[in-house]
């Protein structure tokens, strides 16, 4: 089965580029429901989204169809590690190195398509290297990680160790004489948001959703005004951009048009927070300044490689030919945005200004639990019906679909196309890895006699009696939203009562928040310490996960067969 017409990763990646990351993701789970592309392309639509399972899901059709494609099993290995799960990681990497040449070099079996040249590395090196004569060392002691100046030069045979691994390099960027030849923009989240994010998946891949999109948005604008630049996934939890300055010119004037721009791309998220580097106008004698971590090496807190992004957000598999294309820009080409050209506490040179783009159009939210009674046909449905209100309900409270529900809602609710969202929903809410519906369903719906053979201990349980009389055609739960249109407006709510309601819920929740945000940080910390950050009970397992560097505990029940 194809995908739906219309869809392509060209067009995610056009999405994403735009702004409208829901939609890109809507665009994502419909090609991925109407047939599960097994291609390498559809998996990196996936993962430049955020949605990993599904890109974990073509990049293994894609090896079963080609077990000799060392992308694929590198992929798959590095989206294994990315979710914590080393032992698949490890047998990916052990199925990519027994299809390896004999021969095949260090950094052949770290992803890249060809290792770099003698002349890369130098290249490299002349790209990101900052003053002369010194490096910086990160180090991890336990659940610490820390850099240590080294009085030595960054030299080839230092940037290929860091490339493969085995070291992880920064560089200090103010050079001697002040001078500087690199603007970095470092996007991250506030650490506020990171620990009010801590040990709750879906809000830790919110967060890192959204951190994603904004470094999309903001090298979008760079590029919308003509400013070379590499976008990169700092290895832990941000996006750093880094534009390249020929000839090297004054650190003061480079930060004053840093933050002329650091300001005009400021991220429109509150939880989201932009720095500048390098940090110094000036570094005094005996001083180094701050440090920026090397692109491309692993992060000794995550384990995870800085790669190189496309213009979607996209991992690069191979970014020699980007690092050899992207062009240094002199500080007099660097424009400023307009509205900050002037009057940013240095004297610039006279620039010619460049426009910013436009601001994305902003999309529908996505489905939350609050449409199944904002959506008028499906509360009217969910009113109506006790047997599916019981089966969301159960579904709801106890994570957990079986087959047959499963079946009974697609063939009812399913027909609204607010009933796809609805059920995309549950089912990512119960944390099924199953395929999505991708548009409405035809033809008739399921009926309510059908409805009691499928489910007959919900239907006695509930007391599946209602009487729907319908000269024109048969019982079905659909019947109760009969009289509704496909964009009626959800009836206005009496306020008191609305409110009223609010407060109460807020009331006791509130607790119930703090207990949780505690009880998540504590079982962090013991999933550290057990071996593989798993545990498992009668229920299911437990395991330690990460996303963008944030640890959350992630619950896999045990399925009984439906």
């Amino acid at each position: 089965m194809e995908p739906a017409m219309g869809s392509s990763p060209a067009v995610v990646r056009d999405l994403v580029v735009g702004g409208e990351w829901e939609r890109a993701r809507e665009v994502v789970r419909g090609a991925f429901a109407a047939g599960a592309p097994a291609d390498g392309d559809w998996a990196r639509a996936a993962e430049s989204v955020g949605l990993v399972e599904l890109a974990i899901q073509a990049w293994r059709g894609l090896a079963a169809r080609h077990p000799d494609d060392a992308r694929a099993w590198e992929a798959l290995a590095r989206l294994h590690e990315l979710r914590g799960d080393d032992r698949r990681a490890a047998e990916c990497r052990r199925r990519l190195g027994a299809g390896a040449p004999p021969a095949a070099p260090p950094l052949e079996q770290e992803g890249e398509r060809s290792g770099p040249s003698e002349g890369e590395l130098v290249r490299f090196l002349h790209r990101f290297a900052g003053r002369a004569g010194v490096h910086a060392r990160m180090w991890r002691r336990d659940d610490e990680v820390g850099y240590a100046p080294v009085q030595a030069p960054l030299d080839p045979g230092l940037a290929e160790a860091h490339l493969r691994g085995d070291v992880t390099v920064g560089s200090y960027l103010v050079r001697h004489g002040d001078l500087c030849a690199q603007l970095v923009l470092d996007l991250d989240a506030r650490r506020e948001a990171v620990e009010a994010a801590s040990g709750d998946a879906d809000r830790v891949r919110d967060l890192a959703g959204r951190i994603a999109a904004e470094g999309v948005r903001m090298s979008a604008a760079l590029r919308q005004a003509g400013v070379p630049h590499l976008l990169f996934d700092s290895g832990y939890k941000g996006r750093h951009l880094w534009v390249f300055i020929d000839p090297p010119a004054p650190a003061a004037q480079v930060r004053a048009i840093g933050r002329a721009w650091a300001t005009a791309l400021a991220p429109r998220d509150p939880d989201l927070d932009l720095e500048l580097f390098p940090k110094q106008d000036r570094v005094p004698a005996g001083g180094l300044g701050n440090l920026v971590k090397l692109p491309l090496g692993i992060h000794l807190r995550t384990g995870r490689r800085c790669h190189l992004l496309d213009a979607a957000g996209g991992v690069v598999d191979d970014p020699w030919p980007t690092l050899r294309a992207v062009a240094a820009v002199s500080l007099a080409d660097l424009h400023p945005p307009p509205p900050l050209a002037q009057g940013a506490g240095v004297a610039l040179p006279a620039l010619v200004p460049a426009p910013l783009p436009a601001p994305p159009v902003p999309v529908a939210p996505p489905f939350t639990e609050a449409d199944w009674d904002a959506r008028p046909r499906l509360a009217a449905v969910m009113s109506g019906c006790a047997v599916l209100r019981e089966v969301v309900r159960s579904a709801v409270a106890d994570r957990r679909l079986v087959h047959d529900e499963r079946i009974a809602l697609e063939h009812t609710l399913g027909h609204y196309p607010e009933g796809v969202e609805a059920i995309g929903w549950l089912l990512e809410r119960v944390g099924s890895t199953e395929p999505r519906m991708g548009r409405p369903r035809q033809g008739s719906p399921l009926s309510c006699k059908g409805m009691r053979r499928r489910l007959p201990k919900v239907a006695d349980a509930v007391g599946c009696d209602c009487v729907l009389d319908d000269p024109e055609t048969y019982p079905n739960p659909l019947l109760h939203a009969r009289h509704l249109r496909a964009d009626a407006p959800p009836p206005a709510p009496d306020l008191d009562e609305l409110l009223e309601r609010l407060g109460r819920l807020e009331e006791r929740a509130r607790p119930v928040q703090e207990e949780l945000s505690g009880l998540r940080g504590v079982a962090v910390g013991a999933l550290a310490r057990a071996p593989g950050g798993r545990h498992r009970t009668e229920a299911g397992e437990w395991s330690l996960e990460d996303a963008e560097g944030v640890a959350f505990v992630r619950f896999a029940p045990t399925r009984s067969a439906p």
